[in-house]
């Protein structure tokens, strides 16, 4: 019998991945502009195009199970021993990752002469055409005679030669462990092994970390992946001694890993990562949100000079963004909205409260560093959303709770006050449009909800912080009198101002084009050299004084 993945998206990319690509015979999808194209080097078929079902075993993606199912049976494709569903997580056992591990290392070996000394570029976003990375790295490249650029890759589906030939640059892939979706089972440490992780800084923190985002991990199987993250990035960076090191993103368990061991080895890291104003992408030395440069040095970049023109530029820039509801991810389209207006007293204000993932935004484990640097009052998304909830009960304000979509099945949205109006989907433009204030304690939505004119009441810290642009509660006393007064004075005219100098500041000194095709192109140019990832750093420092 014949076996089909349907989709051709990242869960069936890694689904693929786990189960092996070449025990796969075909891929489907209803996506007419897939028909006859190829995926994973086999053929996408539409399923108008499939004349017999009765040879074929169907894997069906978690998220749109129901309703294949039921356009399965249209086909007449009744027995349900003919498909099975799979999900964005996989699991490995041991012995499937060792082999898995050693041919990764073999690779690393062969391309030690041809990568040595290179900039290396960290992630998987290279992957996926709407992030911008592939054009932007190969413009890069293209620009830098000089520049020797390599690829660590963990789109792990691709195999090595599929990804050097994609990307047209030196590569590695990395083992399975470095895709956030994959978990092992059976790992079991010796003890020298467990010796070695006891002297780490951030490895016993890693593996709560990985516990949260995977609830069927053992602690041994967490710290037996903890264990081979660290020796797996040691290799790398004994092997190819890389000149920098650009991560994407900086906040994830693999990569807190990958930046401890490049500061014990004296490689430099920069931070990579969407930017703020969809259309950018930021590279930071410092990191990402309250880590970030513009949000340490906030006082200082809001000093950095714009002119007649940048404002002018920023301006059409915003209006650009609001009327096209440009967005980093790709909308739902449901009916929130109105499942929304039917549940709220239309007399009352909404308050909107966006949650974040907290596996990846530092939140998990809470630490002093979260404190400092993200959340300075709340461990999670649901702790804030549940005081909220009680502000706005007290209040007598509708509240409209939206977790992060990667979060949405492992919150305990039970906790959640009855008055908690909660919606897992939906365009997030159109929530913020309907909402009278928005909070979140360091989600991006923050950026949206401004462009939308909306007020935003920050609980936490992002790059927006000190630049007069929202409402700031970062002590828990006081934000119920910081809602209360957006509530009355909306985004107001100075905040307004603020923002526009602000969307001028980081097109001309942070952001950078992504180089998508988009109605009018912003940020800055892709570089010629990498010293110009360090101009922001060097420049806020000579200005002097304090951070």
């Amino acid at each position: 019998m014949k076996q089909a993945i349907w989709g051709t998206g990242l869960f069936a990319s890694e689904f693929s991945y786990s189960i092996k690509r070449e025990n796969i015979d075909f891929y489907i999808d209803n996506n007419k502009k897939m028909k006859e194209q190829s995926f994973l080097g086999k053929r996408v078929y539409t399923p108008d195009e499939i004349e017999d079902w009765s040879d074929i075993y169907i894997y069906i993606p978690y998220n749109f199970y129901d309703e294949i199912v039921r356009q399965l049976r249209q086909y007449g494709v009744n027995d349900e021993s003919h498909f099975e569903r799979y999900y964005e997580v996989n699991k490995f056992n041991v012995v499937e990752f060792k082999k898995d591990y050693e041919e990764t290392l073999r690779i690393l070996r062969k391309k030690a002469e041809q990568m040595k000394g290179f900039c290396l570029f960290w992630g998987r976003s290279w992957a996926f055409e709407d992030k911008g990375y592939r054009e932007f790295l190969q413009r890069w490249k293209k620009n830098t005679i000089d520049l020797k650029l390599g690829l660590v890759s963990e789109a792990v589906w691709y195999y090595q030669e599929e990804t050097e030939q994609k990307m047209n640059m030196p590569a590695i892939v990395t083992p399975g462990i470095f895709d956030d979706n994959i978990y092992l089972e059976g790992g079991k440490l010796e003890e020298d092994e467990i010796a070695f992780l006891r002297k780490k800084v951030y490895a016993y923190q890693g593996a709560e970390c990985l516990k949260a985002q995977f609830p069927d991990l053992t602690e041994e199987s967490a710290l037996y992946m903890i264990y081979y993250m660290y020796q797996y990035a040691t290799q790398v960076l004994e092997i190819l001694h890389p000149k920098l090191i650009i991560l994407y993103p900086l906040m994830m368990v693999q990569h807190r890993i990958l930046e401890e061991v490049c500061r014990e080895n004296g490689v430099p890291v920069i931070s990579t990562h969407q930017g703020m104003l969809p259309g950018t992408l930021a590279f930071d030395i410092g990191g990402e949100v309250g880590k970030s440069l513009p949000a340490v040095y906030y006082k200082k970049f809001l000093k950095l000079p714009v002119g007649t023109g940048d404002l002018e530029q920023a301006e059409k820039v915003w209006d650009y963004l609001y009327r096209s509801k440009l967005n980093r991810k790709i909308q739902h389209k449901n009916n929130s909205i109105e499942y929304i207006m039917q549940k709220i007293d239309k007399a009352k204000p909404i308050v909107f409260y966006a949650g974040q993932n907290d596996i990846n935004s530092n939140m998990v484990p809470y630490t002093e560093e979260t404190q400092k640097y993200c959340s300075p009052i709340f461990k999670t998304s649901i702790d804030a959303g549940i005081y909220i909830a009680e502000l706005c009960k007290k209040n007598k304000w509708n509240f409209v709770y939206k977790p992060h979509p990667m979060r949405i099945k492992y919150e305990e949205k039970s906790q959640l006050p009855n008055n908690t109006i909660y919606v897992e989907n939906g365009n997030i433009n159109d929530l913020v449009d309907i909402s009278n204030v928005v909070v979140t304690i360091l989600s991006q939505t923050n950026y949206i909800s401004l462009v939308r004119h909306k007020p935003v009441v920050m609980l936490g810290y992002s790059q927006a912080k000190g630049k007069g642009c929202t409402y700031e509660a970062f002590e828990k006393d006081i934000i119920e009198n910081v809602i209360r007064k957006a509530l009355k004075n909306g985004f107001t005219e100075e905040q307004e101002k603020a923002f526009l100098i602000h969307i001028a500041q980081v097109l001309k000194y942070y952001l950078y084009d992504d180089l998508q095709e988009r109605e009018i192109r912003f940020g800055r140019k892709v570089p010629c050299d990498i010293e110009e990832f360090y101009q922001l750093e060097k420049l806020l420092k000579e200005s002097g004084g304090n951070p």
